[in-house]
C-alpha cells in the first residue's frame, strides 16, 4: 500500500503543531471561477430552466476544482474501520469484522453502488483487533498516535481524485463522537446526548467529566476520538490542500469535520454532507454550515455518499454542457 507524501503537505511528523501550520495555509476556492459559474447558472435560470440545488452545486464544484467546466471522473470512497471504546461489546466487534469481510468479498451495498457509478473504493482496517485507550478514563490516543493516524488518512488523496467521499464503520464510536461534539458545541450538548441509549449517555458524560477543561479541538479529538475519526480529519485536511471536494457520510465523519471547524469555520468549506441524521445531528450540521445533499435518512458506511454522487455529477454536467436560449440564437 502506498504512503502519502506528507512532506509535500508541510508535515515533519511533529504532533499537531505542523497540522495547525498547514491549516494556516489552506487554499481557498477560486472565487472568480465560482462567480462565473454562478452567472452561467443564473442565465439558465432566466430561461426558466428548473435547476433546484444544481444551481449552487455546479458553481461550488467549479470554484473548488478551479475549472469553469468541472469534471467528476475520478471519484474515490474511503471507508475507515476502527474499534472505539468501550470495548466490551463482543457482538458489535464481531459485526464490524463481518462487515470488513463483506466489503472484501464485494457484497456490501457500497461495493455494488461503487461498481454502478464508477467510484473507486478503498477500505482501511485501522487495527480492528487492537483497541485504543478508553476515553472514559484516559485520552483515547497519544498525541503521536493521533497525528500519525491523521497522516495515514492523508493517503486517501494519493490517487488524485476529483471528489473524495469519506465514511466509517466499526464497533463503538458513536458515544465518544457524541461526547466530543457536545464539548465542541455545548449549546447542542443536551440534544446530542439525548439521542444516545442510556448506557452510552452515561459513558459519554463520564468521558466529558474526565476531560473537562480542555479547549484545543485537536487535543479534544485525541482524548475522545477513535482512529477512524483521526484518519478522516487527515483526509479532509489533505483534500483541502489539493483542492479536492469532500462528501462526508455519517455522524463520525461529521464530528471529524466539527474538529476542523472549531479551529476555523472556513476549514471545511470544501466539504458537503451526504444525508441527515437525527434532529440533533441535523442541528450540528447546521452549526457547521452543512446542508445534506440527499434528504433521506442517514445510511452511512459510504452508501449515503454514493447516493449523492449522481447529484454532484449532474451539477457538473449541467454547468459544463447546458446552453441558454441566447446561445442557441447566437449560433444561428
Amino acid at each position: 500500500m502506498s504512503q502519502p507524501d506528507n512532506t509535500a503537505l508541510g508535515l515533519t511528523g511533529l504532533p499537531f503543531d505542523d497540522v495547525k501550520a498547514v491549516l494556516r495555509h489552506f487554499p481557498d476556492c477560486n472565487a472568480a471561477i465560482a462567480a462565473d459559474a454562478r452567472a452561467r447558472m443564473a442565465d439558465l435560470a432566466a430561461d426558466d430552466v428548473p435547476l433546484g440545488r444544481l444551481a449552487s452545486l455546479g458553481p461550488w464544484l467549479a470554484g473548488w476544482k478551479g475549472n469553469r467546466q468541472p469534471r467528476l471522473e475520478r471519484i474515490e470512497l474511503a471507508i475507515y474501520a476502527a474499534l472505539a471504546a468501550p470495548h466490551d461489546d463482543a457482538e458489535a466487534q464481531e459485526n464490524a469484522r463481518n462487515r470488513l469481510t463483506l466489503l472484501a468479498a464485494g457484497g456490501h451495498p457500497a461495493n455494488i453502488m461503487c461498481l454502478r457509478h464508477g467510484v473507486g473504493l478503498k477500505v482501511y482496517d485501522l487495527a480492528l483487533d487492537v483497541p485504543h485507550s478508553d476515553y472514559r478514563s484516559a485520552p483515547a490516543l497519544s498525541e503521536e498516535d493521533c497525528a500519525a493516524t491523521m497522516a495515514f488518512g492523508m493517503e486517501a488523496i494519493v490517487s488524485e481524485p476529483d471528489l473524495l467521499c469519506l465514511a466509517r464503520f466499526g464497533a463503538g464510536g458513536e458515544a465518544a463522537a457524541t461526547a466530543l461534539a457536545a464539548v465542541l458545541h455545548p449549546e447542542l450538548a443536551e440534544d446530542l446526548l439525548a439521542g444516545l441509549a442510556v448506557a452510552d449517555r452515561v459513558h459519554a458524560r463520564t468521558g466529558m467529566n474526565q476531560h473537562q477543561g480542555q479547549s484545543d479541538p485537536f487535543e479534544l479529538m485525541r482524548r475522545f476520538g477513535s482512529r477512524d475519526m483521526a484518519a478522516i480529519v487527515g483526509s479532509i485536511l489533505a483534500a483541502r490542500t489539493q483542492g479536492v471536494p469532500v462528501v462526508l457520510d455519517g455522524f463520525v465523519p461529521l464530528v471529524a469535520a466539527a474538529v476542523l471547524h472549531a479551529a476555523s469555520d472556513s476549514n471545511i468549506a470544501h466539504c458537503l454532507l451526504a444525508t441527515p441524521g437525527s434532529v440533533a445531528q441535523q442541528r450540528l450540521a447546521a452549526a457547521l454550515g452543512l446542508v445534506p445533499l440527499v434528504q433521506d435518512e442517514a445510511v452511512g458506511e459510504g452508501v449515503g455518499a454514493l447516493l449523492a454522487v449522481p447529484l454532484l455529477r449532474a451539477a457538473a454536467d449541467v454547468l459544463a454542457h447546458s446552453v441558454t436560449q441566447a446561445d442557441v440564437a447566437a449560433a444561428g
